[in-house]
């Protein structure tokens, strides 16, 4: 199992769902985890009710510092994004005990080749940034 994760919010999920589909077209088994800066953006991935997408709210992130101080800001999402990818690996990591590693994939990147390579020259560390 490959999981990967971003940020977005509801002006950007079609860019998520993009990335999604081409994930679903050239990775094997996959999750993938979207940090949702609103909640129109969870309950929007929700109605999918898919297996491999899972909707986090930014709610769920309270205790995590950066999320904390940036949760008034949630609008301003370059800012957010580039502040909250430790943290939001860091949550991943506590709520999901089976995670061994993570890739942040930013929302508008799309797959267009098979992915394996990525994890054949990964090596040993837990969290790559795409």
């Amino acid at each position: 199992m490959h999981y990967y994760y971003t940020i977005c919010s509801n002006r950007y999920l079609y860019k998520v769902l993009v990335l999604y589909e081409t994930l679903k077209e050239k990775d094997i088994e996959f999750k993938l985890f979207a940090i949702c800066l609103d909640t129109e953006t969870v309950k929007m991935i929700e109605a999918l009710r898919t297996i491999d997408l899972t909707p986090i709210a930014l709610s769920d992130l309270q205790g995590y510092e950066s999320m904390i101080a940036l949760e008034s800001s949630a609008e301003d999402g370059e800012r957010y994004t580039l502040k909250a990818k430790s943290a939001s690996a860091l949550f991943l990591f506590d709520r999901y005990k089976g995670l061994d590693h993570l890739i942040w994939v930013d929302c508008q990147v799309g797959f267009f080749k098979d992915t394996l390579p990525i994890f054949n020259k990964w090596g040993s560390s837990p969290i790559i940034l795409l």
